[in-house]
């Protein structure tokens, strides 16, 4: 029997980040504001905003096109979703994410973001 091929992914502070974008549903809000344009893409909208999100958190603030290369290392099915692989955020994917949230409005998530904050951090009522 061969032995277990063991595979190291860094996944450093970037657990908080992607764990705190789940706590606040950001994929989940903005795909249910934004149609689907394509049934072939195998990453959502909402998706690519975490993703930009969490390279944004990164400290590395890589361009568009650099995003595959700062996923490669990372365990991109913990971060952002199942079946998704770092080729699969380029910057076409990107691009688009960027393009529909402008034109959803950056205030509206802004709004959900600050008032799930405020929701989070206050104690709870009986």
């Amino acid at each position: 029997m061969p032995p277990f091929q063991y595979q190291f992914k860094s996944l450093n502070h970037l657990g908080l980040v992607a764990a705190m974008c789940r706590e606040l549903k950001i994929a989940e809000y903005i795909d249910a504001r934004i149609t689907n344009d394509s049934d072939v893409r195998n990453v959502s909208i909402g998706q690519a905003v975490v993703a930009m999100i969490i390279n944004g958190l990164g400290f590395s603030g890589q361009t568009l096109y650099m995003f595959p290369d700062f996923y490669e290392d990372k365990p991109i099915d913990r971060l952002i979703g199942e079946g998704i692989q770092a080729d699969h955020l380029n910057d076409k994917i990107l691009g688009r994410a960027t393009a529909f949230t402008t034109l959803a409005s950056v205030t509206c998530i802004c709004t959900l973001l600050l008032r799930s904050l405020i929701i989070s951090s206050c104690p709870a009522r009986h």
